[in-house]
C-alpha cells in the first residue's frame, strides 16, 4: 500500500512540476492604431522556415528559455490587412532581422508595402486570454488562437484573419 501511495504522489508531483517550472514565452506584438496587443500564438511559425530568424536552431545558436523561437515578431493592422512589420531579438539585444532578405532566403513569395510583408499565409481566429502577467498589468490584452473545439465554443472570436485580411475585429 505504501508503494502505491508513494508512486501516486510521485506521479502527481511530476505532472504539476512541469507546469510550475515552465517559462512563459515572449509574446509577439500586434499594433492596431495606437493600441498594442500581445499574441500568444505565433503566425510566422505557420511558414515553417528552413532558415530561421537570427539563425536560431542552427548548431550552437540557441535562444533563452523565455523565447525558444529566438525572436519576437511585430505585426501591424493597416487598412484591414495584417502585415509583418519587423522581427526583433527577444533577449533585449538590439538585433533586427531583415524580413525581406529572410523571405527571399527561404524562397517564400511575398507582397511588400513600405518595407512590411502582407501576411497572406495567416488564417487564424483569435480569442481573448488571461495570463499570469495580466494580474499585475490589467491594461494588457492577450490573444491566442485556441485549437480545441471545446474552447472555441465557450469563447467569442475577438479577431478573425483570413489569408491576411481582417474579417472580424472586436478589439
Amino acid at each position: 500500500m505504501k508503494q502505491k501511495i508513494i508512486l501516486f504522489a510521485f506521479l502527481i508531483f511530476s505532472i504539476f512540476s512541469v507546469n510550475v517550472f515552465a517559462t512563459e514565452q515572449t509574446s509577439d506584438l500586434l499594433i492596431i492604431g495606437e493600441n498594442t496587443v500581445f499574441l500568444k500564438t505565433f503566425p510566422l511559425e505557420q511558414l515553417e522556415m528552413k532558415y530561421r530568424p537570427f539563425g536560431v536552431g542552427e548548431e550552437g545558436k540557441y535562444s533563452n528559455t523565455n523565447c525558444w523561437r529566438g525572436y519576437r515578431a511585430v505585426w501591424k493592422i493597416i487598412d484591414e490587412k495584417l502585415f509583418l512589420e519587423k522581427i526583433i531579438q527577444c533577449n533585449n539585444s538590439p538585433g533586427e532581422e531583415n524580413i525581406l532578405e529572410l523571405f527571399e532566403k527561404n524562397g517564400i513569395q511575398y507582397q511588400e508595402k513600405d518595407g512590411m510583408i502582407l501576411a497572406d499565409w495567416c488564417t487564424l481566429d483569435f480569442y481573448r486570454m488571461t495570463s499570469p502577467i495580466s494580474i499585475f498589468d490589467k491594461n494588457r490584452t492577450y490573444l491566442y488562437s485556441g485549437w480545441d473545439k471545446l474552447i472555441k465554443r465557450k469563447k467569442k472570436i475577438i479577431l478573425q484573419i483570413e489569408n491576411g485580411l481582417i474579417r472580424k475585429n472586436k478589439l
